[in-house]
């Protein structure tokens, strides 16, 4: 499998899967709950969101985040930025240095 997840060039949201076993979260909710679509990629470790149309769409969904017990930065992040459609971005975890 794959260690890094396309994100969006516009705004989008990235969540560690971590988080949700943690907190008990199923990913099903964060699918249909939450976003209410298909993610834009995902892998064993991230799932990502987005495109969304803006700042202020983007902060519904991070209201919808908290409020089922995610944390900001801890769990998930905000990707919001106006990169050209030739670029493609992409994230993945940090290795740890074991």
């Amino acid at each position: 499998m794959k260690d890094i997840v396309k994100i969006t060039n516009y705004f989008g949201l990235v969540i560690r899967k971590s988080s949700l076993e943690e907190k008990k979260i199923a990913l099903d909710t964060i699918k249909t709950k939450v976003f209410e679509s298909d993610p834009l990629d995902e892998n064993k470790e991230l799932i990502s969101y987005g495109p969304h149309f803006g700042g202020e769409e983007i902060k519904v969904y991070e209201e919808r985040l908290k409020k089922i017990g995610l944390e900001y930065v801890d769990d998930y992040f905000d990707f919001s930025n106006d990169y050209p459609d030739w670029l493609d971005l992409f994230v993945g975890l940090k290795k740890s240095n074991k």
